[in-house]
């Protein structure tokens, strides 16, 4: 279980991008849903250990992950929404160069390790291509390749499906539900289509406020006849 408590995050200016979020999330696939721009990047930067909030508790599996960021970080797996990879580089260098700069171990060593991972997000056929030559959905399994090394309690992911064709979409969405088996998985997205397909439950967040935590099902019945 991850529990977030009160999160505040406020930037210089003053601005208020978190205003006291509280969440509790279940094992599984579970949505952030969301306009652009009303604090999921935000949310999930907190989360991930890569931004202080303002004030706020964050617990995975009951220990505080804002007070021991480092065994945070041995369980969680993160897709950015922008990930920076190194165009030049084929997939498998590119996946190798990550898997030494997270110190992921592995009984049988990396390179058994990366072709494993790259077997499991179906991009063994590229593995050798130069990372430039991927699609937009390549290169976000290749990011996924990444954030299950480790075989991480807690992964986040988001808006993973940004720009993607409608295959490819498809094709990340049977990976993300693969994924969330036995494990917690955030996913954090503006595309309500992701959230129906995927999520047996969501959040929807919109001026860095929780507005909603509730089910597919339930949100189409309460809006049954009023759209």
């Amino acid at each position: 279980m991850l529990e977030i408590t009160g999160l505040v995050k406020v930037y210089p200016g003053p601005v208020a991008a978190l205003q006291g979020i509280d969440l509790d999330v279940p094992l599984g696939m579970f949505g952030l849903l969301g306009p652009n721009g009303a604090g999921k990047s935000t949310f999930m930067r907190v989360l991930a250990g890569l931004l202080e909030p303002t004030s706020g508790r964050v617990t995975l599996d009951g220990i505080d992950v804002l007070d021991k960021p480092d065994w945070l970080r041995e369980r969680l797996g993160y897709l950015p929404q922008d990930f920076g990879f190194y165009a030049h580089l084929s997939g498998r260098d590119m996946l190798l160069h990550l898997l030494r700069l997270k110190g992921v171990q592995a009984p049988g060593g990396l390179n058994a390790l990366a072709d494993e991972l790259l077997e499991r997000v179906n991009l063994t056929f590229a593995a050798k291509r130069s990372v430039k030559s991927y699609s937009g959905g390549m290169r976000q399994r290749l990011g996924i390749a990444q954030a299950l090394a480790g075989d991480p309690r807690l992964i986040i992911v988001d808006e993973p499906t940004a720009g993607l064709d409608p295959e490819e979409r498809l094709r990340f969405y049977d990976l993300l539900a693969e994924l969330a088996q036995g494990r917690i998985v955030l996913l954090s997205t503006h595309i309500v289509e992701d959230v129906a397909v995927l999520c047996p439950q969501f959040a929807v967040i919109r001026a860095g406020r929780l507005v909603a935590n509730t089910t597919p099902r339930e949100a189409r019945e309460s809006i049954a006849g009023s759209i």
